[in-house]
């Protein structure tokens, strides 16, 4: 038996990933608001956007 919770399933991979990117997320807007660019931070904030909904279709495709 494997002890990677990310090792038992697509499923579990998925879910893992989307938390990982949700954190990603988390941190960009704690951090954010210290950034003076503030067309950097939005920016940065959309193109993580597009990555993650491109990621979570895939992800569905595959399932």
């Amino acid at each position: 038996m494997s002890h990677l919770p990310f090792a038992t399933g697509g499923l579990d991979v998925s879910v893992m990933t989307l938390g990982i990117w949700r954190f990603l997320l988390f941190l960009l807007l704690l951090f954010g608001n210290e950034w003076q660019d503030e067309e950097f931070d939005c920016n940065m904030l959309m193109k993580l956007m597009v990555v993650h909904s491109k990621l979570v279709k895939v992800m569905r495709w595959e399932s």
